[in-house]
């Protein structure tokens, strides 16, 4: 039976060789799994940082459509409006200034006229 011990203990040696080489492969597994974790952890974490961003942006989109539509449709209109009274009282302006200087240079050059 020597020969039979012989064979179990080299059985016993390969058996050993194996469930240290399964470990070591565990681990390995184990290390990789964690560092996937971690990573899917950190994507999870910058998809709700991008969540918070876009729902603040979407929060300001939606302000700056309430704002626009205070504004009157006729806002062209109304510009226009404004630029030709601009133009109007302009004229009545240069006008009122031009009766003053010639009033002013009568004044002072009263033989002129």
């Amino acid at each position: 039976m020597p020969n039979g011990n012989k064979s179990a203990e080299d059985w016993l040696i390969k058996l050993q060789d194996a469930l240290t080489d399964l470990k070591v492969t565990t681990t390995s597994v184990e290390s990789k799994l964690d560092q996937l974790k971690e990573g899917f952890e950190s994507i999870q974490n910058s998809i709700s940082t991008l969540n918070t961003q876009s729902n603040s942006q979407e929060t300001r989109i939606a302000l700056l459509e309430a704002t626009c539509k205070t504004i009157p449709s006729t806002i062209n209109e109304d510009i226009a409006l404004m630029k030709a009274q601009l133009s109007t009282y302009q004229k009545f302006l240069w006008l009122v200034t031009a009766s003053i200087v010639g009033i002013i240079a009568r004044l002072i050059f009263p033989e002129i006229m």
